[in-house]
């Protein structure tokens, strides 16, 4: 069976995706329709993967006993191993579903996924799966994927976009919704992963084909104005960070291997750069109109920890 190829461009990267022949890719990845490319032109090529049906034994031979990292819960389960060339990836998207397995490069250049076809979430696994292979490719290129829900606001010209961070159940998509209701020009660029990545010594932030529960996939990008995380709290306060403080809620919710050196140096110094050029803060917040005004406020004010330093020396 021959296999075709398609290429995707997110967030300014390109990323080739072969699948047999007989697969439609708009119908099993509806989420990347509007990120289909023509070709790779122009484009910072970074990720090729290819979908296979057939059984690959290398799983046996060379991943370690040990899982690097493994979550059991009641989405499915998935499970990180180290291998002798790079990394091997187990996904079961829910409980008693098939298993699904990704074979990645030491970079995540090149993987291969093969999916348990016969499985009906095998889409599902299939986007997760670039999901993550996605993120951690692009973090060796001043990128990184995080867990965040990112609103862009335009005022006549300008555009800039405003993420807001923080654990699962925080109120993050219920912020960002506050912001539509009450700040005009405001609209969601994505609610789940969007990506952050420095470009001729700006932050941008860009939709991608992931959004979680919220089914919003722009194909955009735009300025970061700042970054909030949210705290559920009985009163609206923005405290701004900086320093370690502003460092340390970034890499919480940014989507890294911590424990390979190769990937989580480079991780460390965007988000430091981030960190430097983008105002940061924490806003314990009521799920009012009222936290979505002292949120904006306080961020077009708020004064990067590089801006700082400058303005100290």
């Amino acid at each position: 069976m021959k296999d075709r190829t398609y290429t995707y461009r997110i967030a300014g990267f390109c990323l080739s995706l072969s699948l047999p022949d007989r697969y439609d890719p708009d119908a099993m990845l509806p989420s990347f329709r509007r990120f289909k490319a023509a070709d790779d032109g122009g484009c910072h090529h970074i990720l090729d993967a290819c979908m296979t049906e057939e059984k690959d034994r290398r799983q046996e031979d060379s991943c370690s006993r040990m899982a690097m990292d493994e979550i059991s819960d009641e989405m499915g389960y998935s499970a990180l191993y180290r291998t002798a060339d790079g990394y091997l990836v187990r996904l079961r998207p829910h409980n008693g579903s098939c298993v699904h397995t990704m074979y990645a490069s030491e970079d995540f250049s090149d993987v291969k996924i093969v999916l348990s076809i016969e499985s009906r979430y095998a889409a599902s696994a299939l986007c997760s799966m670039l999901r993550i292979a996605f993120s951690q490719s692009i973090i060796r290129h001043q990128a990184v994927a995080v867990h965040a829900s990112a609103v862009a606001v335009r005022t006549g010209r300008d555009l800039y976009s405003y993420l807001f961070m923080g654990k699962s159940g925080a109120g993050k998509s219920t912020h960002s919704s506050l912001w539509l209701k009450n700040i005009a020009g405001s609209f969601l660029l994505n609610d789940d992963n969007p990506v952050l990545r420095i470009e001729d010594n700006l932050v941008m932030a860009y939709g991608t084909p992931w959004s979680g529960k919220t089914p919003c996939y722009r194909n955009m990008g735009c300025p970061v104005k700042g970054i909030a995380g949210i705290r559920r709290a009985d009163r609206n306060i923005f405290v701004p960070l900086d320093g370690a403080a502003a460092f340390s809620m970034l890499l919480r919710g940014s989507s890294a291997i911590r424990r390979d050196r190769h990937l989580f140096s480079p991780l460390c110094d965007t988000l430091a750069c981030i960190s430097e050029k983008v105002g940061i803060g924490l806003m314990e917040c009521l799920p009012d109109a009222e936290a979505a005004t002292i949120c904006r406020s306080a961020l077009e004010s708020a004064v990067p920890c590089g801006m700082q330093q400058i303005s100290e020396s």
